[in-house]
């Protein structure tokens, strides 16, 4: 980590300058400044990167210690860096803790110039960018815009000096402070590219970094007199020469550097892929699908990760990188299950994967965030050899001695196979003999004569580029004559026929099981369905059961009522000289639904009759009858006695199909006599004198009480029978009493109904 970062911070938030110095001086750090002593310190740079005739930028990181002086740079002028050639000059410096800026070309210039609105603090870090565009001069203090200037024409620069002007040695006129990340841009740096970079150390290779000095080569306060220059981390080893540095001590040396650098540092991780599981050996390819030890290590150690750091993985197959999404690409040191490419589409059977990671640190102070870019490893990814299959043209069986020319192909659907190459091999063997003259192809003639073995095979060794091989192979055999066995109906689904044993009924929406019965030998079982017995169609190859899923099906032709089923025996390598035999046929008819019948009998009854008998017009005796009465089950068979008022309806079923007839809904009659007690004029029955009774009011539930017939009988005082009709009677009961009896028949239905009613005259 950079110098103990949060006790700095805390520190500068303090003030206690001295006390951080101290434990700077004591500990070592990972970022270092270079100490200018405002005397004679300063770097050349003969024959810098930027020529000044194209955009360019410049920034670094910088402190002042320089106190007094007035601010108008008359003697006082301290040059925190000049570039310069002939009659061309930029020189940004302070004066006075001010911030001053001069040019000057062969068209023009810009006198010193003061560009800071407040004075510099002594000892406090600031970061200067300024971009030069072709037009004008940017000046950003700690990435604010603070100044800018137009520019005529362009520079020809042939020096670059760090803390001193181009002229000659002069008394305040070298810079007084510290200055560290100084970097060198060819091109124009945006605001927001300032702003990204300005806490993040480069690695040095970024694109148009001409120049990158770090400062951070000596040991901080030590003797570090045998150093002569400052490196350059850019390749273009533009490094600068150190002059009159003292190089021993606290000053006018190497320091540690407080500039709000993001660190730890993550750049130059170098990254190794081992092997998985431990002990990791370095490996260089892999099969896709193998797993794989990612880890990064920064001299030789994994380092820490801090809080808010976080880590991309990148893959580059050749198009640029890309975000790798595997969720096992998490930290700097773990295993990937498994590495996969897509080998679908790749001809060469093998992909070379560079990957690396992109570390982001947030500093939780400040809020900035740098990105690292690690170092790459390349892993070669073999394409694992797919299935594949060996065609063989005729293949049809041979009986033993023929002759035969056969066409070998390698069926398969790597294309990295289809084109072998470096990296790719096919080898092919005959029962198990070399083939000479084939290596490498995927498709050959070849002519047997005489066939006397019960096969011949043809076999092909495939090695992929990580040397993993796959053997395919097919043969040609040589078929007995098939010989058949018979099928039947295997589920209790199947009523089969009592005269046909090949025939079976089913009921629409089951299915059902049908299976070997005698075996079948030398063949392979092919069943077929048909529904004509002339186009068979095929089901499935050597399960000695069959399921015939849901029946009818989709498939069914219209009209169809029956499927036919059977097994070809087929040679073991159809086709083949041999011809196949057939089983028996079995036929699975559709039970139709039953006829539909209706409901036979009277439909009104009169209720001294206690009930009617009801039947089926047509009875079935393979059918099922179930009765109901107003949705109730009452009763079963052709036949029932119903007993009540009501709907009734006959369910009839097959055993998989229900039909029902229409409703078939009964009345039943009763007459109701209604006779009144005696009326007046003796209401209360005087003896000797006549009665009034009325049954005109009786009712009946099914008709009309106009067409009732009224008889009343009884037995008069001398014991005589007496009788009358109509619905009004008038009669002069006996002394002990008279029963009349009133019989009702209602015309309309037939129905009868009688009552009586006992008068005795009153004492």
């Amino acid at each position: 980590m950079k110098i103990n970062c949060a006790l700095q911070r805390l520190c500068s938030l303090l003030s206690l300058c001295m006390i951080c110095l101290t434990l700077q001086s004591q500990t070592s750090c990972e970022n270092r400044a270079l100490d200018f002593d405002g005397v004679d310190d300063h770097i050349v740079l003969t024959a810098p990167p930027i020529s000044g005739n194209t955009p360019f930028s410049v920034e670094m990181w910088f402190t002042s210690s320089s106190t007094g002086m007035n601010a108008n740079c008359v003697g006082n002028f301290r040059r925190l860096f000049s570039l310069s050639g002939p009659n061309n000059v930029i020189e940004f410096g302070e004066c006075g803790q001010f911030l001053n800026f001069r040019w000057q070309n062969n068209t023009g210039g810009l006198g010193t110039t003061q560009v800071s609105p407040t004075q510099l603090v002594l000892n406090n870090w600031y970061h200067l960018a300024m971009v030069y565009d072709g037009s004008q001069f940017q000046l950003y203090l700690d990435c604010v815009l603070i100044f800018s200037t137009p520019v005529t024409s362009n520079f020809n620069f042939t020096q670059f000096r760090l803390g001193q002007w181009p002229g000659a040695l002069a008394v305040n006129q070298n810079w007084q402070g510290r200055i560290d990340e100084v970097r060198m841009w060819n091109g124009v740096l945006s605001l927001q590219q300032i702003m990204d970079g300005k806490t993040c150390p480069p690695t040095g290779m970024e694109p148009n970094l001409a120049l990158y000095w770090t400062m951070d080569q000596g040991n901080p306060g030590n003797n570090n007199t045998s150093i002569t220059q400052v490196l350059d981390r850019s390749p273009n080893n533009a490094n600068g020469n150190l002059i009159q540095f003292a190089l021993n001590g606290a000053t006018s040396n190497f320091v540690c550097s407080q500039t709000p650098l993001l660190y730890p540092n993550y750049n130059n991780l170098e990254l190794n892929i081992g092997e998985y599981p431990p002990p990791h050996a370095a490996i260089s390819e892999i099969c896709s699908g193998d797993p794989a030890h990612f880890c990064l290590s920064l001299n030789g150690q994994v380092p820490s990760i801090p809080p808010g750091t976080t880590i991309q993985w990148q893959y580059d197959e050749g198009g640029g990188w890309v975000d790798e999404t595997d969720p096992d690409f998490n930290g700097l040191c773990f295993p990937v299950n498994a590495i996969e490419m897509d080998c679908a589409s790749n001809s060469d059977g093998y992909i070379d994967r560079a990957y690396r990671a992109l570390i982001t640190a947030v500093d939780p102070i400040s809020g900035d965030i740098c990105t690292y870019i690690s170092d790459t490893d390349t892993l070669r990814i073999c394409c694992p050899i797919g299935p594949a299959s060996v065609q063989l043209t005729p293949d049809d069986p041979l009986c033993e001695g023929d002759t035969v020319d056969v066409d070998v192909e390698l069926i398969t659907s790597d294309p990295f196979v289809l084109t072998p190459g470096p990296f790719v091999m096919i080898e092919w063997f005959v029962n198990g003999s070399n083939i000479p003259g084939v290596k490498n192809q995927t498709a050959f003639s070849f002519t047997y004569n005489g066939v006397t073995t019960p096969s011949l095979c043809f076999e092909a060794i495939i090695t992929n580029c990580n040397g993993k091989q796959s053997l395919v192979s097919s043969c040609i055999v040589v078929d007995p004559v098939p010989k058949c066995g018979t099928i039947e109906g295997k589920s209790s689904t199947l009523v089969q026929d009592p005269l046909n044993p090949d025939l079976y009924y089913i009921c629409p929406g089951n299915d059902a099981v049908i299976g070997v019965a005698t075996p079948f030998e030398d063949c392979i079982i092919n069943w077929q369905y048909s529904f004509d017995q002339v186009d068979w169609f095929p089901m499935g190859v050597s399960n000695g059961l069959q399921n015939t899923n849901i029946l009818p099906s989709i498939l069914w032709p219209v009209g169809a009522t029956s499927i036919f089923y059977r097994i070809e025996c087929r040679p073991l390598s159809d086709p083949s000289g041999c011809e196949p035999c057939n089983s028996n046929i079995l036929e699975i008819q559709l039970l139709e639904a039953p006829a539909m019948d209706v409901i036979t009998g009277l439909n009104q009854i009169c209720k001294e009759d206690g009930g009617t008998l009801l039947s089926v017009s047509s009875p079935d005796p393979d059918l099922t009858y179930t009765w109901l009465c107003n949705g109730l089950e009452v009763g079963s068979g052709p036949d029932y006695f119903a007993t009540q008022a009501a709907c009734y309806w006959v369910e009839i079923s097959n055993g998989c199909q229900v039909v029902e007839t229409d409703w078939f809904c009964l009345e039943i009659c009763e007459v109701i006599p209604i006779i009144s007690c005696p009326l007046p004029p003796n209401p209360c029955v005087m003896p000797g004198e006549p009665i009034f009774l009325t049954a005109c009011l009786s009712e009946s539930t099914c008709g009309d009480n106009s067409l009732f017939v009224y008889e009343w009988t009884w037995v008069d005082e001398l014991g005589n029978p007496q009788s009358a009709t109509g619905c009004e009677l008038t009669d002069v009961p006996a002394e002990e009493g008279t029963e009349y009896t009133l019989t009702i028949k209602d015309s309309a239905t037939g129905c009868t109904a009688s009552s009586s009613i006992f008068v005795k005259p009153c004492c």
